[in-house]
């Protein structure tokens, strides 16, 4: 077998949230192989589907290593997933690596292998491009702040990069665009370091929970998606 570049990118993009990852047999799906990275504190999750499809679990607390590793080889090496290790082999056959897998117990107490149910009662419905999320990044950088209020007035949604914990703190706010869920005005904080996104366009859905649910746009990864948890606060 071998792992694409797109699944290696993926790999990279997982690892932002968490450097465990446990792929299961029982994840293949029709038309590929579901993977998720959930952060350790439990408040963000990450979901995608890749082209390989693999018949034997592949678990690792050290997902960094994992890449690392893959990029001493040629792109077309080949993968053999074995019961305890995946076997590194190069085309040429000169360069071959054993890379074992973490105990299952180390991995699956921070990871679940399970979607969110479908949230109903949507408050905020609204397409998130990628030049708002990188001046949301750039503002929380200047600002040396990680909060983020996503809110609606009059149908508009807004986002406000703050500290939430300093009520004399300097915001910056980002007006997105129209809200496509018809509710009423509404208001979810959410740590920065939460939303992992990629360079793409997103749509942005948030449930009257405080779940929100970034889908990309891109055509280039199948079915990614970030769920994040928004935080408890009263105002």
């Amino acid at each position: 077998m071998n792992i694409s570049k797109k699944t290696i990118e993926l790999f990279k993009i997982f690892s932002r949230l968490n450097m465990s990852i446990m792929i299961m047999p029982e994840d293949a799906e029709e038309n590929g192989h579901r993977i998720f990275s959930k952060s350790v504190s439990g408040s963000s999750m990450c979901t995608a589907i890749i082209d390989e499809v693999l018949d034997k679990p592949f678990i690792t607390t050290d997902l960094a290593r994992f890449i690392k590793t893959i990029e001493l080889f040629p792109p077309d090496s080949d993968y053999t997933f074995e019961d305890n290790y995946v076997l590194i082999t190069s085309p040429s056959k000169n360069q071959k690596f054993k890379f074992y897998y973490s105990p299952k117990s180390l991995v699956e107490c921070t990871q679940s292998n399970k979607l969110p149910k479908k949230q109903e009662n949507i408050s905020i419905d609204i397409p998130l491009t990628k030049e708002i999320i990188k001046k949301i990044n750039d503002a929380s950088s200047s600002l040396g702040v990680d909060d983020l209020k996503f809110y609606t007035e009059d149908g508009k949604v807004y986002v406000s990069i703050l500290d939430k914990k300093n009520s004399t703190s300097n915001d910056f706010n980002i007006e997105i665009g129209d809200n496509e869920a018809d509710a009423e005005n509404s208001f979810f904080f959410f740590k920065k370091f939460n939303i992992q996104l990629t360079n793409d366009d997103y749509i942005c859905r948030i449930s009257d929970k405080g779940l929100a649910e970034f889908i990309c746009k891109s055509g280039e990864y199948k079915e990614l998606r970030y769920f994040v948890v928004s935080e408890a606060v009263t105002e």
